[in-house]
């Protein structure tokens, strides 16, 4: 395939002189300046033969030698900024997409396609003759080969328990960061957060707060096929659990009881989550606001992983009184559990957290000064 082009037309011309204007003025973005030799360009031929190496070559033409050897070094400098600010950060994010990717081969043959055209962008050739610039490039497009390469690498990874680990983390801590916006727009929709519970008349507890912000969690269809003035084993509502959306379900660990669940809220006196039954309420109990967290959204914690996983439907959390610290981590992550703040921010607790500071954490408006960051991981 050829492509040429004459920069001598009307509208080139015109084209280059505004953005000649605008690189130049001192206002205008910086960064370009160093290229602006390349709207000196007369004409510009380009040829392209694609296979299993597919080569490229382009030919610039200027008025004189002088304004070519300027070209030819901003070409060069281009070519580096877009090894550096475009292929390693593309590669970059692709690094960070595999530790909770659910088709990590994909992303490493994309990633694999990077490191061939960084390779192949290294080793261009630019080279002068007069007024011409010559630009020739070669890059291996062989598929059958980077995909060979991509499942060696994959085959690497998954011997890679550090790696693995690192990519449950992230999953956790994804699926509690999408939790927490659902609480948020349940919040924002009826100007309170849902209840620990959806109770009876007579404040029995039914469904858990799981099966409430289901709407908000794009599962509306499913929260319609509950009876919510049912218990979460009636006849109906047990037959409902293998439904259980893929954000509550446990990573990297199996469960005895299939359906099942970590992620659990803290009630009890004093919690963000603290069960005040109403008959005359619309799940049979009020939630308390955010405003309700005294101490700071971002000082309490409301969800987190607990020991022991339970039927997602079912309303059994992590219960906060004057017998201590519910049993938080230790089974899907063995050195710490996450948590989320009621800000909606996720963070990793480390196992070595103390009851004191766990508690004031917990509790929503008792005036502690809590330095948790100490014990974290990061957001």
């Amino acid at each position: 395939m050829v492509v040429g082009l004459n920069m001598e037309e009307a509208f080139a011309k015109k084209i280059r002189e505004d953005a000649r204007s605008d690189w130049r003025r001192p206002w205008g973005p910086e960064p370009l300046w160093a290229f602006s030799s390349l709207l000196e360009m007369r004409t510009v031929t380009a040829a392209l033969d694609v296979g299993k190496t597919t080569r490229g070559q382009a030919t610039l033409t200027f008025a004189t030698a002088k304004e070519a050897q300027a070209a030819a070094g901003a070409v060069q400098d281009a070519l580096v900024l877009f090894r550096l600010f475009v292929l390693s950060r593309g590669m970059l994010e692709i690094q960070r997409e595999l530790e909770f990717s659910e088709r990590p081969l994909e992303l490493l043959v994309a990633n694999q396609l990077l490191k061939n055209l960084e390779s192949a962008v290294r080793a261009v050739k630019v080279s002068t003759k007069l007024a011409t610039v010559h630009v020739s490039a070669e890059m291996s497009l062989d598929l059958g080969k980077i995909a060979a390469q991509a499942k060696e690498e994959l085959k690497v990874l998954d011997d890679d328990e550090a790696f693995q680990i690192a990519r449950l983390r992230r999953q956790s801590a994804g699926n509690l960061k999408i939790i927490g916006i659902a609480l948020h727009d349940y919040h924002d929709t009826y100007r309170a957060l849902p209840p620990a519970a959806i109770c009876d008349k007579n404040g029995r507890r039914l469904l858990s707060w799981r099966v409430a912000i289901l709407p908000f969690i794009e599962q509306d269809a499913l929260y319609r096929e509950f009876k919510l003035d049912e218990p979460w084993d009636s006849a109906h509502n047990i037959k409902l659990l293998p439904k259980m959306p893929k954000v509550y379900a446990p990573v990297g660990i199996a469960t005895k009881n299939p359906h099942s669940t970590f992620y659990k809220a803290f009630v009890g006196p004093g919690t963000t989550f603290e069960l005040r039954p109403d008959a005359n309420a619309m799940l049979g109990a009020k939630g308390l606001r955010l405003l309700d967290c005294v101490d700071g959204a971002s000082n309490t914690i409301g969800v987190a992983e607990a020991t022991y996983p339970v039927e997602w439907t079912r309303p059994v959390e992590l219960e906060f009184g004057d017998k201590g610290v519910p049993q938080v981590g230790r089974t899907m992550f063995k050195d710490g559990f996450h948590g989320m703040m009621m800000d909606g921010s996720v963070f990793f607790f480390e196992r070595r957290i103390d009851d004191r500071t766990l508690r004031a954490m917990i509790t929503r408006a008792g005036g502690e000064f809590v330095d948790y960051y100490r014990f974290t991981r990061g957001r």
